[in-house]
């Protein structure tokens, strides 16, 4: 688990590792890497306004006599820390029409084709497209500006075929869903999306061998997936357009807030906001999806896993405000009601135990056409769900049922 001390700029020097400073918007090419031209830097940070780095202390050893003076020193309170954070709930004009939902379903669709090229050029060529991503990013958070309620649903959006391309997709939805939720501003919301976009890049860099191999990684493999973050801090960090924000969502978003992740081993209070919202939204993500080490289970043990791992894994308030989002019974699950009846959910809303479902059996599970009910609302009549149910043993493909009813309510 990585320290941190809250040195002066003054007192920088070749070997330690900056981790964030005491400003916003600095021009840092190299967070996390061991600073090489220490002179010139300290120079550009304060004609940039910076009075303090925080650095990891256990890369101080080049400057003994510097770690004893500031090892005691307080760690750092996150200026991100969202304990008291007041987030945005939904309201009724957020409801979308089913036809909203097949209009991001396509956009998804389109972003995981465009996205694919993203990854396999800069496989090839070591680079970041970062003007196309760019664009892609602006694309995708007005959509999600435009209808924030069905923009999180298209997460369930599965492709088993191409896992690390729909992955990339549906962290960014499920970032930029909470991030909206924190009132975030534009240009963070636009930071927020590229780097949890991007989060993967770094993955580039690893061998297909190593990266999909079925059976169990080694030590050396181990090790070398884990360095994936910083791949992609670096491939994205040559271009001086990326902001820091994204950078250091890319670089972070394995950091833990017990200091049991990696690449820096750091607190929740000195982790970057964008890392903390990009973590969950994988790791929910990742749960959810088959991969070719990975069954995917349902969303509502994820969200159950996730829940556990609130103040240890990941900050607890953002915890809350994530399994608020996605809700307690995501899009697509599929639940059984106190009627018997079986429905599917279609849209989560502030009272996540009321979504909006499309009701497919009646109270002997014999199929219906499928219908539309809002437990918000008084015409439910009491119903409630009781409790999820696992679709494949009843021969039920939930998006499939979503898709073709969309299909004809547009029609």
């Amino acid at each position: 688990m990585a320290e941190i001390a809250k040195l002066s700029v003054k007192d920088l020097s070749d070997g330690m590792i900056v981790v964030r400073f005491d400003k916003t918007g600095v021009v840092y090419s190299h967070y996390g890497l061991p600073m090489s031209d220490a002179a010139f830097t300290k120079g550009e940070l304060i004609r940039q306004g910076v009075d303090y780095a925080y650095v990891r202390i256990d890369a101080l050893a080049a400057a003994d006599a510097t770690v004893k003076k500031y090892t005691s020193v307080p760690s750092v309170v996150d200026e991100f820390y969202l304990k008291d954070a007041v987030f945005r709930k939904p309201d009724e004009h957020d409801l979308p029409m089913l036809k909203d939902i097949v209009g991001m379903a396509n956009m998804h669709k389109t972003t995981e084709t465009i996205t694919n090229k993203l990854l396999t050029d800069t496989k090839f060529g070591g680079l970041v497209d970062t003007k196309t991503t760019g664009g892609l990013v602006s694309d995708v958070l007005a959509n999600c500006l435009e209808s924030p309620v069905a923009f999180t649903s298209v997460a369930r959006m599965k492709n088993k075929d191409s896992y690390t391309y729909s992955h990339s997709i549906n962290v960014a939805i499920l970032a930029l869903s909470v991030g909206r939720r924190l009132q975030m501003s534009k240009r963070e919301l636009y930071e927020l999306a590229f780097a949890a976009l991007m989060h993967d890049v770094g993955k580039m860099k690893i061998p297909e061998a190593v990266l999909n191999k079925k059976a169990v990684l080694n030590g050396d493999e181990k090790a070398y997936i884990k360095r994936h973050p910083e791949f992609g801090y670096d491939m994205l960090s040559r271009d001086r357009t990326v902001g820091v924000d994204t950078l250091m969502g890319v670089y972070s978003h394995h950091e833990r807030a017990d200091g049991s992740g990696y690449p820096g081993g750091l607190l929740d209070a000195h982790t970057h906001k964008c890392a903390k919202i990009i973590s969950l939204a994988d790791t929910y993500d990742a749960m959810t999806s088959d991969t070719p080490y990975h069954v995917a289970i349902p969303p509502t043990t994820a969200i159950a896993k996730i829940f556990k791992m609130a103040g240890k894994q990941f900050n607890e308030k953002l915890t809350e405000i994530f399994i608020s989002t996605v809700g307690l019974y995501p899009a697509s699950a599929l639940v059984i009601l106190n009627t018997n009846e079986l429905a599917i959910v279609v849209e989560v809303q502030d009272d996540i135990r009321r979504p909006v479902l499309l009701v497919i059996s009646d109270a002997k599970h014999n199929p219906t056409p499928p219908t539309l009910l809002d437990l918000a609302k008084p015409a439910a009549m009491g119903r409630q769900i009781v409790s999820t149910v696992n679709p494949l043993p009843l021969g039920i493909d939930p998006n499939a049922i979503i898709d073709w009813y969309s299909t004809k309510s547009v029609e």
